[in-house]
């Protein structure tokens, strides 16, 4: 009878390779500065083309979009100049989180999927990255449809932004409409 052979307690190269490459990277990008609020479903927005025989469109209904904070009964509207809050993201990302409100239609459902174009700058041209395009639900809130806590990335060092002001422009389409509005955020 062979003797039993006793496991090895030492880690061979690769293995100790392995479990550092394991540590770093579930180490993830460090904890977000405060819990971060979920995001908007995302969707694919249909376009004039996808429209055909349905109901009748009104053309191109004038729609305003409003930025702001909070969602539901604690949202609370951005005018020109009003601050917002720059929040670290679980992977390392420094952003702001809007909340845009448009216009619903009687005819308009609960839900409407439509296209979300931020683009960023600062009023003293230091960086900033320059915002995104994305297509998510909004949902009806009373005679609005409201897509709460658009991910709007800034860059990656919270601190450095703070103080500047943000030029923050969005655009929203849907199938009968188009519409953009400018806002200057204080970021803190």
């Amino acid at each position: 009878m062979s003797p039993r052979r006793r496991p090895t307690t030492t880690l061979t190269p690769w293995l100790a390779a392995s479990l550092a490459v394991g540590a770093t990277l579930g180490a993830g990008c460090g904890p977000a500065e405060q819990p971060l609020p979920p995001e908007p479903a995302r969707c694919t927005a249909p376009t004039s083309r996808d429209v055909d025989a349905g109901p009748v469109l009104d053309g191109m209904t004038p729609r305003a979009a409003t930025l702001g904070t909070g969602d539901g009964a604690t949202f609370t509207p951005w005018t020109d100049g009003a601050a917002a809050t720059v929040i670290m993201g679980f992977q390392g990302g420094a952003m702001i989180t809007p909340t845009l409100r448009v216009p619903a239609l009687p005819t308009e459902g609960d839900t409407i999927c439509l296209r979300v174009e931020l683009q960023n700058t600062l009023t003293d041209a230091s960086e900033v990255l320059p915002g995104g395009i994305t297509e998510v639900t909004f949902v009806r809130v009373g005679e609005e449809f409201e897509a709460a806590y658009v991910y709007d990335q800034l860059g990656f060092d919270a601190a450095s932004l703070r103080g500047k002001t943000l030029v923050l422009v969005a655009t929203v389409t849907g199938v009968t409409f188009t519409t953009t509005t400018t806002l200057h955020l204080a970021l803190n």
